[in-house]
């Protein structure tokens, strides 16, 4: 969903860099599931919860016996806390 949003607000202005953004953050959640453990852990938000920045957001995952979920992907200028306990 974020994602999806995320690319349709950039489209409003520029449906190209829409369309490469997207694909930078697939690539970046990639990266996340070969080496989740090198990032940030954000425990101060939610147990078990990481973290990495891409420009100005901010890619929230944890870990589970089948690898890394994508729990969200926010601007970091939001009030996260409440973003993620939702």
């Amino acid at each position: 969903m974020d994602l999806a949003e995320i690319t349709d607000f950039i489209a409003l202005d520029n449906p190209e860099r829409a369309s490469q953004f997207e694909d930078e953050l697939i690539e970046h959640a990639q990266r996340i599931a070969r080496a989740p453990l090198a990032y940030t852990e954000r425990t101060d938000l939610r147990p078990g919860l990481r973290s990495c920045s891409h420009g100005a957001y901010v890619i929230f995952f944890t870990l589970d016996d089948r690898g890394v979920r994508i729990e969200r992907i926010l601007h970091g200028a939001r009030d996260l806390g409440p973003l993620l306990n939702q």
